[in-house]
């Protein structure tokens, strides 16, 4: 039975194009009929569907916001793999965070929002990770204020995204942890989902069983 493993979305000058990892054919297809066959890495699969533009993946409905050029920005380490989330952001050096989000904001197209495409990612993730124990990373509603007014989260929804940045120096290390934690995350199961696509096309009872 056919089943395709996972989408790739992007934004392209405002407009949101669906791609398909086909399990069947070993290969991406594109909305509009391109199709890329995917005999590259991960990172230049992603660099030649949206080299400067954010990317959403999305596997068994899960939303990550994810990145091409976070394969060498976050990449996990055989140790990371493992580790456990820590359950609060730790307390970032005020330098660290400026360069952080400045290398993260160097990536996107200035036209493009940020805060919408991480907030949407990280409402879809705590509604779908909600049992796991780092769930609190993302839940839309948590004990940290903060966060709550760098977005007007009643003015993101899956049809229309939008978002009011609202940032504060006060809630920048906070912010540049989630990023980081959804990057990670975003990484590493696209990773995963390349590796079974490669080895086990038409089993993915393995893929399934990680999103119950």
């Amino acid at each position: 039975m056919h089943r395709p493993l996972a989408h790739l979305i992007f934004q392209n000058d405002g407009t949101l194009t669906r791609i398909t990892i086909d399990t069947d054919q070993a290969q991406l297809a594109e909305a509009n009929g391109h199709q890329i066959v995917m005999n590259a890495t991960t990172l230049e699969v992603l660099e030649a569907l949206a080299p400067r533009s954010p990317i959403l993946l999305m596997n068994d409905h899960t939303w990550h916001g994810i990145l091409p050029e976070l394969h060498t920005l976050v990449r996990p380490t055989p140790q990371s793999k493992s580790a456990a989330m820590p359950a609060t952001p730790p307390d970032l050096p005020p330098a660290l965070v400026d360069d952080r989000l400045a290398t993260l904001k160097s990536i996107f197209d200035p036209s493009v929002d940020l805060a919408s495409y991480l907030k949407l990612a990280e409402l879809d993730m705590a509604h779908h990770y909600r049992r796991q124990p780092w769930a609190k990373l993302f839940t839309a509603r948590d004990a940290d204020a903060r966060w709550h007014h760098i977005y007007d989260l009643s003015r993101v929804t899956p049809g229309e995204v939008r978002a009011t940045p609202k940032a504060t120096k006060a809630a920048s290390s906070h912010l540049a942890f989630r990023i980081h934690a959804i990057a990670n995350l975003a990484v590493r199961e696209l990773d995963y989902a390349l590796q079974i696509h490669n080895t086990r096309p038409a089993d993915l009872s393995v893929m399934s069983a990680g999103y119950s």
